[in-house]
């Protein structure tokens, strides 16, 4: 009976190698497309997803599987007659042809019901598998990118991968908020964040200027970047609203809203916003000789 346990324990340990399966990175889509660049050297991998595919002996499972079922009922029905037809044996003999057989009918259920042979499919990439993901792709990225991802809306299944070259810190050029955001997340407490901020400020768009300060006031010094918010705009409503968003401007902010007034309405804004401005005067002053 010993015999009989091992030899079923053995068939289910046989054709679970023969089950066995393998995983590779795929994506849905790769920006920029092979052969092509992009600002700063960044790609990015959209819907990355594990392909699951089973080995070549995983694909043998079903035949395995079918073939090693036969084999044993057939065994289990042989060793049940020749035990039954001992007449010495009586009714122990049979009944251990009947657990033999039993075992063998519960064996080809196990195999053809729970195992049906590995399937191919995709798998999620959840968030902190994306270094796995990629070392598949290629292993040599890790060393010579920064990871970074997108997470969908339920914050574990990645929905993209990117990859930012460690090498673009020194020279990264920042033409609107994504790039901001990907280099401080990429390179948190840069040396060269300052500096880099400085050569691309004329390229950023205005009107990110304030959310861009937001992600980086703690790290490195934004006066400049506010001035420059302040100079870049183009009327009276610009500069007031440069100067409620950054106080500190208040000088400077109070000579452009000055030079820029043309009506009673933009008067009494600043008469509200600088109460003791020195250029009360001069904007009435202004405003009646452009009524005559």
């Amino acid at each position: 009976m010993r015999n009989i346990i091992y030899s079923a324990l053995s068939i289910l340990l046989i054709l679970s190698i023969f089950s066995c399966t393998t995983t590779s990175p795929i994506y849905l889509e790769r920006l920029p497309k092979t052969g092509e660049t992009t600002n700063n050297g960044i790609v990015e991998f959209k819907e990355p997803k594990f392909k699951k595919d089973p080995t070549t002996l995983g694909k043998s499972f079903n035949p395995a599987a079918m073939v090693t079922g036969i084999l044993t009922e057939i065994a289990g029905g042989i060793s049940l007659y020749s035990m039954t037809k001992d007449k010495k044996s009586g009714s122990t003999y049979i009944g251990e042809g009947l657990v033999l057989l039993g075992m063998c009918i519960v064996l080809t259920f196990l195999i053809f019901i729970p195992f049906s042979g590995p399937k191919e499919h995709n798998i999620d990439v959840k968030k902190g598998d994306e270094k796995k993901w990629v070392y598949q792709l290629n292993k040599y990225l890790l060393s010579t990118s920064v990871i970074l991802t997108k997470t969908k809306a339920d914050k574990e299944t990645i929905e993209s991968i990117f990859l930012v070259p460690t090498s673009s810190e020194r020279t990264y050029n920042f033409s609107n908020l994504d790039d901001v955001r990907k280099f401080w997340a990429a390179f948190p407490k840069s040396r060269f964040a300052d500096s880099l901020i400085r050569l691309s400020l004329k390229n950023l768009d205005r009107q990110y200027l304030p959310e861009m300060i937001d992600i980086i006031k703690d790290d490195i010094p934004t006066e400049h970047i506010k001035y420059h918010y302040l100079r870049t705009g183009t009327n009276f409503d610009d500069y007031i609203s440069a100067f409620l968003l950054y106080p500190e401007i208040k000088a400077e902010a109070e000579k452009k809203c000055a030079e820029a007034a043309s009506n009673i309405k933009d008067y009494k804004t600043y008469l509200r916003v600088f109460p003791d401005g020195a250029s009360v005067k001069s904007i009435r002053q202004k405003i009646e000789n452009e009524k005559k």
